[in-house]
């Protein structure tokens, strides 16, 4: 996928998100983290942003796909020798081997990692985190965030 489709497949994630509205069914109780912690929706451009969609990545990676589900952001990159996915959760929710930046923590799920590729998705996400606040409280159940993107 090129880097402008790929900004277009994010943007189309995310927007897919926003568009979720008061009819939607709620988040149910059992997918909720303790304190209620989600990720509204309205972030597209910042998601593309974090997510280094367009951005020159190391060892010719490319975004190539994300899917936001209520409390998680599970985000693919194409590399020269497969797929690579991280997953980005809320720093209380966050697995042991996480990397914990100021409102994420980042866990790699698979694929063989290139050099360089962690730092730099971490980078990202540090450079472009402060406009993005996590959704706590009773606006937690107003909207279903779950969408995905397929190539």
């Amino acid at each position: 996928m090129g880097r402008a489709a790929g900004a277009t497949a994010l943007c189309a994630l995310l927007a897919a998100a926003a568009l979720a509205g008061e009819n939607d069914e709620p988040v149910p109780a059992e997918l909720m983290p303790p304190g209620g912690d989600v990720i509204p929706p309205g972030n597209d451009e910042l998601f593309a942003k974090m997510l280094g969609s367009g951005a020159k990545l190391p060892n010719n990676c490319v975004f190539s796909e994300g899917m936001v589900e209520y409390t998680t952001v599970k985000v693919t990159y194409d590399c020269p020798w497969g797929p690579v996915v991280f997953e980005l959760t809320h720093p209380d929710q966050a697995a042991a081997k996480a990397i914990h930046t100021e409102r994420f923590a980042v866990t790699q799920l698979s694929g063989s990692v290139p050099d360089g590729l962690t730092d730099s998705v971490v980078g990202l996400i540090r450079q472009y985190e402060g406009g993005f606040e996590w959704e706590r409280g009773e606006n937690t159940a107003a909207f279903d965030v779950s969408a995905s993107v397929e190539q």
